[in-house]
């Protein structure tokens, strides 16, 4: 009997079981030897000749490895092939389904005669018991992991190491990122900041990533490559902190006093995106509104939080604080503001004193209050209250009224009339005057009001309306002003004498009549009688 240990190559394979190491060409062996499960095995690549004389199964004494074993006679005319196989198949948790190693024994012989198989019953046991033996032994060196990699989380700018420890193996290891295979070699060339720590000789083949990046966010698998084993797929999660927030318009953001505006603070290149809460001289402020965008890098993100306010005159110097945080800067980042709220000037105007009379002295004050400063004033006399603003400078205008007291003064004088006798007439006169004037008109000679209006009318007029009128402007407190006006009627003469009158005796006597006449009297006549 001669045992082999069967490896897969694809050239040949080395085989170390008892007898020592002898190299054996697949072209010699073909596919009997592979030990497929429960198939007839055929030598030299020809047909099956010969059924299974007995399989057996059973576990291996090493935890988690499986084998199996077949023995099989292949019938070759005057001679017979004995062959059997043992199966391994470590139960590796990547669960991989390919048998890590097949154990041929093979023994050829002349075909024997019926008395002389009974003779060989108790060689065939002993041989059985060869193989059962061997398959103990090899299930004890089955590879397998015994420390894996799971998913991590580190924070960007640390280091990371991710395990991988194989027992029972002294072949390649190699890592992949994404699928894509980092090498065999444990310093891994072309990847300055990866390398394999520990004792390979002790299976120790840990990964580790030195001051970690938004790079290596990726998935990674250990695989023992001649063994047809692969661990775990591990997520490594890369966590990138925020940048210092950033307050447009800041540090000083000048607003206008009860116009609303909306504070914006931008945090980016987070992964995962910022937190961001807004603070009004160390109170939160809860009306903001936020959102987030991916970047072009698919990872990190970029936050925005838009805190709305209407500002006051008050608010000017309040400062607010926008504050960011995530897992990976859980103590925050924060950038803080103050706002100036800009008002056009507040003015105060007043006047000492308010009421005075014409002539006397009066104090106007003005004050004012805006922000910016105020750069100057001016005054200006009959101007009309007005607010204007260019840019962020502003104007104000603002006016008051004095109220000066005077006497009567003469708007409009009334004209002297003539007019026929039956006829209208009217007069007017027109006067100011502060406070209020009142107006009366009368005739000389009485003191009857006839019109306290600015016109006197007077209705079908006889010659007794003729005479002197008088327009008079009373301004209380204050003074009093008249203008007179003449009204002459035109009608035939009016002739009055006194019935009796007086002379001396013996001296020369005079009579005396008054003739009244409008137009003009052209010549008087007179006579005596005795």
């Amino acid at each position: 009997m001669t045992l082999y240990r069967i490896c897969k190559s694809k050239n040949g394979v080395r085989c170390s079981a008892n007898p020592p190491l002898r190299r054996v060409p697949l072209k010699s062996v073909k596919s009997a030897f592979k030990c497929p499960p429960r198939d007839t095995l055929s030598a030299n690549g020809g047909a099956p000749e010969a059924v299974e004389e007995g399989e057996s199964e059973k576990r291996g004494e090493h935890s988690g490895s499986e084998r199996g074993t077949s023995l099989r006679t292949v019938d070759r005319g005057k001679t017979e092939l004995r062959v059997a196989c043992i199966r391994e198949r470590p139960a590796n948790e990547s669960g991989g389904a390919e048998d890590s190693s097949s154990t041929v024994a093979l023994e050829r012989r002349v075909k024997p005669s019926t008395s002389q198989r009974v003779d060989a019953a108790s060689r065939n046991m002993f041989t059985l018991y060869i193989l059962f033996c061997l398959m103990a032994t090899g299930a004890s060196k089955a590879a397998y992991f015994s420390q894996q990699p799971q998913d991590q989380v580190v924070v960007a700018g640390q280091s990371v190491t991710l395990p991988c420890v194989i027992v029972g193996y002294r072949g390649m290891v190699q890592w992949t990122k994404d699928g894509l295979a980092l090498g065999g070699e444990r310093d891994l060339p072309g990847w300055t900041r990866y390398s394999l720590m520990g004792d390979p000789l002790s299976g120790e083949h840990s990964l580790l990533i030195d001051s970690a990046e938004l790079v290596d966010d990726a998935v990674y698998e250990c695989q023992a490559t001649q063994a047809g084993l692969r661990s775990h797929r591990a997520k490594l999660t890369v966590l990138v902190p925020p940048s210092d927030p950033v307050v447009e318009g800041g540090p000083v953001v000048r607003l206008k006093a009860h116009t609303p505006h909306n504070l914006t603070c931008k945090a980016s290149g987070a992964k995962p995106a910022a937190e961001i809460t807004w603070y009004r001289d160390g109170e939160v402020m809860e009306s903001a509104i936020y959102s987030k965008t991916l970047m072009e890098d698919g990872k990190r993100e970029s936050a925005v939080s838009m805190l709305p306010i209407v500002p006051e005159d008050s608010d000017s110097g309040r400062t607010y604080t926008c504050r960011v945080l995530n897992p990976a800067a859980p103590a925050g980042r924060q950038t803080s503001i103050t706002i100036n709220v800009q008002h056009p000037p507040a003015v105060t105007l007043s006047v000492q004193p308010q009421t005075v009379t014409e002539g006397a002295k009066v104090l106007f004050i003005c004050s004012a209050s805006a922000n910016p400063e105020i750069t100057g004033y001016r005054w200006s006399k009959g101007g009309v209250p007005s607010k204007r603003q260019t840019g962020t400078a502003w104007s104000t205008n603002v006016s008051t009224l004095v109220d000066v007291q005077f006497g009567p003064r003469l708007l409009s004088e009334p004209k002297p009339m003539a007019v026929d006798m039956g006829m209208d007439a009217a007069f007017t006169c027109a006067w100011t005057g502060n406070p209020p004037l009142t107006l009366a008109w009368t005739k000389q000679g009485s003191n009857v009001v006839l019109s306290n209006s600015n016109t006197l009318q007077l209705k079908a007029v006889t010659q007794e309306d003729a005479g002197v009128y008088t327009c008079k402007a009373i301004v209380p407190r204050i003074g009093v002003a008249e203008r007179d006006v003449t009204l002459t009627v035109n009608g035939p003469p009016i002739i009055t004498a006194d019935a009796t009158q007086h002379a001396i005796k013996h001296s020369k006597g005079k009579l005396e009549c008054r003739v009244g006449s409008s137009p003009h009297l052209i010549r008087l006549y007179g006579h005596s009688e005795t």
